[in-house]
């Protein structure tokens, strides 16, 4: 579970197993977004872009090995790393 709180993913590194799904909760007052990417731009062919209203929750399933940059398209400071191990 990742919590969005004070305009920040927590925790900012998470690591998880090939398969895993990942839960995200908005526990501020405004939207942000769940997108694959980095500073607040998504990835070139970005494999999810999640609208996280508040209060909300999203997940998202992880399939494959690496290490993959989220972000906030709202927020471009907002910013993770989730390292997806086999």
């Amino acid at each position: 579970m990742v919590e969005v709180v004070d305009f920040a993913f927590s925790p900012q590194v998470v690591r998880v197993a090939v398969g895993s799904e990942v839960t995200y909760r908005n526990r501020d007052a405004a939207s942000h977004t769940v997108t694959q990417g980095r500073d607040g731009v998504a990835a070139e062919r970005s494999a999810f872009d999640l609208a996280l209203p508040p209060g909300a929750a999203v997940s998202v399933r992880f399939a494959r090995a690496g290490t993959i940059s989220v972000t906030c398209l709202l927020h471009p400071t907002m910013n993770q790393v989730v390292e997806v191990v086999p």
